[in-house]
């Protein structure tokens, strides 16, 4: 798959123009996309979001002034850099160009060294804009997830349900009985055994949980999706051989921006959160869907279900279905929210349907990456 350095719309209503800048620009290693009026750009941004718009002034119908303060206007499009374009004996009004919202300009003829440094400074400026304004969000959410950690170790110190109750519980039991029989001992020994494993795997998971939702170490790179789908599944098969995992991916390049290693994880918690809610032997049926703009894996077992009564707080920590088919096996109910901090980190989106004693289906999109 060709990876272009950015992807650029060329707004002009002369020909010429446009084939100038498309042999430009297409030259030093950037997709372009030329359109020849104001009310074309507009629905083409709206299709696939450009990284940034070359906009010549002068064009019937609707000029580049208004296209500007139309993009400017709308929240789906606002952060795209737009540059205009002008005759160089024409009059540009560069107060009202950046009064709506222009980033910058260029003349015509196009000086090749101009518009290369122009168009990269933008991009570059919009990148590291886009950066900020990510890594601001992470630290808000850091914060949150730290306030919520923090709230949900003060629960578990205060909910008689929880290990750590039933382990000081069976302190006070062993200072007020100095008479227990070997028996009574092997049980009591048995049960501390496995509360502390329930305490510890809440700590780890909570842990864990606030360094995924933090994005520390997060590194998304361009990622073959269909071929890293096909090897994870090949391997859980391997691994669980009495599991039936049925995949369907379209045998196509598949490609987004992708941290290989947590998307992994997020296959893995949904595979074993299958298993865990299916009668012997599980049936997992695993899809790929794509678009031109969008990819979606859909995960579907056929399972107990969960009552829509659930559904709403399904991701949140902690949570269970209250359910007895769920609540007897073992789990703290953090692996769904694990799922979503890592698909918020890709900037995705994860649905959830089922259907009691029927099946259960978690449906996650995401970006696709362009394709040359």
């Amino acid at each position: 798959m060709k990876q272009y350095k950015a992807d650029v719309l060329v707004v002009d209503d002369i020909p010429a123009n446009v084939k100038v800048l498309v042999g430009l620009l297409q030259k030093d290693g950037y997709k372009v996309r030329p359109t020849t009026n104001g009310k074309t750009a507009l629905r083409a941004m709206q299709a696939q979001l450009p990284d940034i718009v070359l906009l010549d002034i002068n064009m019937p119908d609707m000029d580049g002034y208004e296209v500007c303060r139309r993009i400017k206007a709308d929240d789906y499009l606002k952060t795209i850099p737009v540059i205009f374009i002008s005759a160089l004996d024409e009059v540009i009004d560069k107060v009202r160009a950046f009064r709506v919202g222009g980033a910058d300009y260029i003349t015509k003829p196009f000086e090749y060294a101009e518009v290369q440094a122009r168009v990269e400074t933008h991009v570059t400026l919009k990148r590291q804009a886009q950066r900020i304004r990510r890594r601001e969000m992470i630290d808000k959410q850091y914060v949150s997830e730290i306030n919520e950690t923090r709230d949900a170790l003060t629960r578990l110190s205060d909910n008689d349900r929880t290990p750590l109750a039933n382990l000081r519980r069976i302190g006070e039991e062993l200072n007020q009985h100095s008479n227990l029989q070997t028996t009574d001992i092997q049980q009591v020994v048995s049960t501390i055994k496995q509360d502390t494993h329930k305490l510890i795997d809440m700590v780890d998971g909570l842990l864990d949980l606030t360094q995924v939702g933090s994005g520390a170490g997060i590194s998304l790179t361009p990622t073959n999706i269909s071929d890293l789908l096909s090897s994870h599944l090949k391997i859980l098969t391997e691994t669980y051989p009495d599991v039936n995992i049925n995949f369907e991916g379209s045998s196509d390049n598949i490609w987004m921006q992708c941290d290989t290693d947590q998307f992994r994880q997020v296959i893995d918690e949904l595979v074993l959160n299958a298993i865990k809610f299916c009668d012997e032997p599980a049936l997992i049926d695993i899809a790929l869907e794509t678009n031109e703009t969008s990819i979606c894996l859909i995960v579907r077992d056929h399972g107990y279900g969960i009552p829509s009564s659930d559904r709403l707080f399904i991701f949140d920590k902690f949570y269970r279905v209250q359910r007895p088919e769920h609540q007897k096996q073992e789990g703290i109910g953090l692996g769904l929210s694990k799922v979503k901090s890592i698909v918020d980190l890709h900037d995705g989106s994860i649905t959830v349907e089922s259907e009691l004693n029927e099946y259960t289906q978690f449906e996650m999109c995401f970006s696709r990456l362009v394709e040359g």
